[in-house]
């Protein structure tokens, strides 16, 4: 099933281990980020009505206590969530694989003008606590948008964003220390 295998990836990302069963039954019950994540795979890809159910009425009852609105059906592997609260996620953005949101992020569509539409984010991109991302865009690889920050325009990769509006800076190695735990084949069996 794709989503458990996605699910395998967001825990290494979280965590730094491959799932063991008692550290998973440990965090799911201790981390609600893990727990909110998993539930969210779970319900995006599941093909049993009673399984899909369950997932949802979970990730109901999780966004009413921490605010989390995030739809999984285009979200790479190795998605992270840090300080999981306040976060929304438009269903229509595409986010790529090895990337970390924090609390207080949105990601969302507009609804007119020359912008419609959602962003589309690549690979190991850090987004910073309360950062905003609006708007048809597209955000390229290795990139670290700072806290605060509104994005409204398209960044290339390797690139910093800093403020409101956008400044882009160039940096070969934007998040470099900052996303850790990236997924690569070699990490799994």
């Amino acid at each position: 099933m794709k989503a458990m295998k996605n699910f395998k990836y967001d825990y290494f990302a979280s965590f730094g281990v491959n799932i063991q069963n008692v550290s998973l039954i440990k965090n799911l019950i201790k981390k609600h980020h893990i727990r909110f994540i998993f539930w969210g795979r779970l319900s995006s890809d599941s093909k049993n009505y009673f399984v899909k159910k369950i997932s949802d009425f979970n990730r109901f009852l999780m966004r009413r206590k921490y605010g989390l609105e995030i739809f999984f059906n285009n979200i790479g592997p190795g998605f992270r969530i840090v300080h999981a609260y306040n976060i929304t996620i438009s269903s229509k953005a595409i986010i790529g694989k090895n990337n970390v949101i924090f609390k207080g992020v949105t990601i969302g569509e507009t609804f007119r003008g020359i912008k419609k539409g959602a962003p589309h984010i690549g690979n190991c991109v850090w987004i910073g606590p309360n950062a905003t991302i609006v708007g048809n865009i597209s955000i390229g690889d290795d990139v670290l948008i700072a806290p605060n920050s509104f994005v409204n325009i398209d960044i290339p990769s390797h690139s910093v964003v800093l403020g409101n509006p956008a400044q882009v800076f160039f940096n070969k190695n934007a998040t470099k220390d900052y996303i850790t735990n990236i997924l690569n084949e070699e990490n799994f069996d």
